[in-house]
Formats: structure tokens, sequence, C-alpha cells
């Protein structure tokens, strides 16, 4: 049983290779010209702002003095060449959530042509899907263009890294977007937040006020369930957790 039957929504990881995924615009809000690229899912326009690209995420250049990731400089320099075959002019399409915490404008990037950016970045297998509520608009295409990618092995999806790890193995160093499965231990409460513990050293955090989101949120049946989980893994008080804010970032494994 999957959170698609019990949340009506799609968690996709593993598709055949088939068909490009369109992930048509159903409007535009503005067009322009791109300056700089920043990284895989940044970049600057000629007017001066920085627009953070909906939806993925690529490697992390060299940041804060560490060293850049795996696939961060190609997926920069991909970005940078699908930009150019346009010569850096865009469309976008603006999330419902139009800025995040540092200014930045959120947004779907197209081609004149009328191809999505975004999409083009997670078919070669250089970017994840993600969704940050409430900015979720196009998550099932985007999703549908990771898993091609996947069942490829292209890029990122080649790095051990990337695939599924069991909580038990995990040595608690981790940090950053992983995919995790194991067993529910023990489904906890608090005041703020619901907490699925998994065996071995994660803890999936669920705010309560993100709970409207999931139509079937009672969790407290799911002890002895194994769970899939993607996320940002972090420490917090001797422990690794992930916090969960959209269903799609869970499935229940059969």
């Amino acid at each position: 049983m999957s959170f698609l039957s019990r949340f009506g929504v799609v968690f996709i990881f593993a598709l055949p290779a088939g068909p490009l995924f369109a992930c048509d615009a159903d409007r535009i809000d503005t067009r322009a010209t791109v300056e700089w690229v920043a990284d895989g899912d940044t970049v600057k326009l000629q007017d001066g702002k920085n627009v953070r690209l909906i939806g993925i995420n690529t490697p992390e250049l060299n940041h804060e003095g560490k060293p850049s990731q795996p696939y961060a400089r190609m997926a920069r320099s991909e970005l940078q060449r699908i930009l150019a075959t346009s010569d850096n002019s865009v469309s976008l399409r603006y999330g419902e959530e139009k800025k995040d915490r540092y200014k930045r404008l959120l947004a779907h990037l197209y081609l004149p042509d009328g191809r999505n950016v975004n999409a083009l970045m997670l078919r070669r297998g250089l970017a994840v899907a993600i969704v940050v509520p409430p900015n979720d608009w196009n998550l099932d295409c985007y999703r549908l263009a990771e898993a091609q990618a996947y069942a490829q092995g292209s890029g990122i999806w080649s790095l051990p890294a990337y695939r599924k790890k069991d909580s038990r193995r995990l040595r608690g160093s981790e940090r950053g977007y992983r995919f995790v499965e194991g067993l529910i231990e023990r489904v906890g409460k608090s005041r703020h937040s619901i907490w699925l513990n998994l065996h071995g050293r994660l803890a999936i955090r669920i705010d309560r006020k993100d709970i409207y989101r999931f139509p079937h949120g009672d969790f407290s049946n799911l002890e002895g369930r194994k769970l899939i989980a993607r996320g940002w893994v972090y420490q917090r008080k001797g422990e690794l957790r992930m916090r969960i804010r959209h269903p799609s970032n869970l499935e229940l494994a059969l």
C-alpha cells in the first residue's frame, strides 16, 4: 500500500525509459533574459532579480568552504548550455508562493519554444524533483521526468548517495537530500509535531501545521510498516531528522 492510495498523490521513483514528458505551462507570467547562471537551479536576470527554479534541486557548488558536490559543475554547465540555445531568453511561471526567504523569485522556467527547463534538468539526471509547499504545481510531471533519469542511471543516479538507503545503515554523519527506507519502530506525538521513528538513526518529523496536507493524517497505525522517505537530513539533539511537509515525499512499501 502506498501513500498514493492513502493520500491521493503520486510518488514515482522508477519508470522504464519512454517518451519525454513536456511538463507544459498552464500560463506564462513574464518573460526575461538570464544574465548569469549561479548553479544548476539558480539564475540571475538582467534586471538584477535572482530566480530559484521550482521543483528541482541540483548538487551544491562549493559553499562555505566545502567542496562542490559531484555533478554540481556539470549541472551549472548544462543549465548554461540549455539557456544558450535561446540566447538566454526565458519565460517564467511563478509559484503560488512567489518568493523564498532569501527574496529570490520562485519560478518554472520555459524556453521560447515551450520546453520546460526544470524538466530538462531532471531528465538529464542532474537534479532531483522536490516539493516545497505550497509550490507543488507540476509535481507529478517532474517526478516522471526524474524517474526516467533514475531508470537509465543518468547523472547523479549513478552515485550510491542518491540510492535508497536502509535507515539502519545510516552512520549519523549524513546531511543533505537523501532517500531513506526503514521500518517504523514508533509513532510519537509532541506539542508541535508527529514523529515517525525508523529503525536505526532517523526520525521523520511532520509538523502539526502541515497535517492538513495529508487527507488521512492518522499515523498511529503505521508502526511496523516499511516507509520510504525523501527529504533533507539534518542533525538535532544527537539524532538524524528529516522534516516532511508534503505527502508525496513518503511512500509505504508493500
